[in-house]
């Protein structure tokens, strides 16, 4: 960790311990400790390390109430990869203070502003943060209003900075994004919600690139999705949807999860997509897409999970792409995540 990043680091938890002195309310620090073995094939830039090796990540979380319903929040983490560096850069940060902000809670709802994280769509299939997101690169910096209208149904208001390390078209578009997301209990077993996610270049420079790679300025995406429970251990689930590019603009996915008993679940996710559908770019297989060159693919995304102690998990996911004029991907992991 280099000295700025230290410096950095060193003045948050300054902060954090400051504020819990100052109105005498208890820090929370909880967060999780992780280690993964990965194996890639196929990956579209085989000079960018495809093969085995192994992640450690660390993800440390604070947050310090200094009034009634208002706290503030932060969080350190770290990621190495051992071995082969990953292919975009998101496993090898030697450690950043990357999620800070301030969050108000009321009787319906919650207002959140600084750096965070978000999920949009089932699951987040539209854009979702929480997959390895570690880095000042990849969160939102913005704010989120959720509001419980009713105790059925939901309504999320999302706005902000898109971090350059989060998908878009370029990592050279600087782009701001603003959603809307609506889901809606209907009965015991049926929840349905719908999603609407606007990714607009915020300067002229921004802009220029995304038309010469062939992308809206403002691209916008749509979507549908819903759950339903088939007893209490049995949920299937789906998501329809589209941008507003003029072709190869749509998206479907589907999964079912079961929960065998309180240690042990699987889910089956099955997906298909346009390649300017952009919903589905961070879901699945997030960091070896095969869509270059491609106009559509397809592929899965399974998982078990089994709960070893209160504390620590083990996870085993297996990830396959296949683009319609390009060769297959596969990856497979295998997770041992402790948290505290």
């Amino acid at each position: 960790m280099n000295l700025k990043k230290f410096t950095i680091a060193l003045a948050a938890m300054v902060f954090f311990c400051t504020a819990n002195t100052i109105y005498a309310e208890p820090l929370q620090v909880y967060g999780d400790v992780r280690i993964r073995y990965q194996d890639r094939t196929g990956d579209v830039e085989p000079a960018k390390a495809p093969g085995s090796h192994t992640i450690t990540r660390i993800r440390v979380n604070m947050e310090a109430p200094l009034a009634d319903k208002f706290s503030v929040y932060g969080r350190l983490a770290v990621e190495q990869a051992a071995g082969l560096q990953h292919n975009n850069g998101l496993y090898d940060t030697a450690g950043v203070f990357d999620r800070w902000g301030a969050e108000y809670k009321f009787s319906s709802g919650s207002v959140k502003l600084g750096k965070q994280d978000i999920v949009l769509g089932q699951d987040g299939l539209v854009l979702m943060t929480l997959i390895d997101a570690v880095g000042k690169d990849n969160q939102l910096t913005g704010a989120t209003v959720t509001l419980k209208t009713d105790k059925n149904t939901t309504i999320q208001l999302i706005g902000g900075r898109l971090g350059s390390g989060l998908f878009q078209p370029a990592e050279a578009v600087k782009a701001n994004l603003y959603a809307v997301q609506v889901s809606n209990r209907i009965d015991r077993r049926l929840s349905v919600g719908a999603t609407w996610r606007r990714i607009a270049a915020i300067d002229d420079y921004s802009a220029l690139i995304a038309k010469l790679i062939g992308y809206n300025t403002e691209f916008d995406t749509y979507s549908l999705s819903g759950n339903y429970y088939l007893g209490n251990k049995t949920v299937v689930y789906t998501e329809v949807g589209q941008s507003n590019a003029d072709k190869f603009n749509k998206a479907f996915s589907i999964g079912i999860a079961h929960m065998f008993d309180k240690k042990n679940s699987m889910s089956v996710n099955y997906f298909k997509q346009d390649v300017q559908a952009i919903m589905l770019g961070n879901w699945g297989a997030p960091d070896f897409t095969v869509r270059n060159g491609s106009t559509t693919w397809k592929g899965y995304a399974n998982y078990y999970r089994h709960q070893m102690d209160k504390s620590t998990l083990l996870e085993i996911s297996d990830y396959y792409e296949k683009g319609n004029n390009t060769k297959s991907a596969n990856q497979f992991r295998l997770n041992v995540i402790k948290s505290f």
